[in-house]
């Protein structure tokens, strides 16, 4: 394979990816919780952290590490994957929309947490609201 054709192969991917991870569908099952963005921040190990709170869901993360930008975790989201996170996170405040996340109810714990690490509990998916 010559080069230009590799990198434009690993460009593609670069935007593909990120839009494959977010994209809605029915394929998803497992426990979700869904609230607004109160809060989010960067932490000195990479870890991205987000306060999302709903009252009428119940929904209340309180400073929860979603993913670490700085390597890839074991369960969890890769690096790159983990930056979409934080740039959908943002906007998610910025705007004021609601988030979705989505675990893996084997692991799952609860949607009212503070300070933990959610990737260790089956977070996979991700969804920025349309309202």
């Amino acid at each position: 394979m010559n080069s230009k054709l590799r990198q434009y192969i690993l460009k593609a991917g670069r935007v593909i990816l990120p839009g494959l991870l977010f994209a809605s569908g029915a394929a998803y099952s497992g426990t979700e919780c869904t609230g607004k963005v109160t809060t989010v921040e960067i932490a000195l190990n990479g870890n991205v952290n987000a306060s999302i709170k709903d009252s009428g869901s119940g929904t209340n993360f309180h400073s929860v590490a979603l993913c670490r930008i700085t390597e890839d975790l074991e369960g969890g989201f890769k690096q790159e994957s983990c930056k979409a996170a934080f740039s959908l996170l943002t906007t998610a405040h910025a705007t004021g929309k609601s988030v979705t996340l989505w675990f893996s109810e084997d692991k799952f714990s609860s949607c009212s947490q503070s300070w933990g690490e959610i990737w260790s509990q089956g977070f996979y998916h991700l969804r920025l609201k349309e309202s």
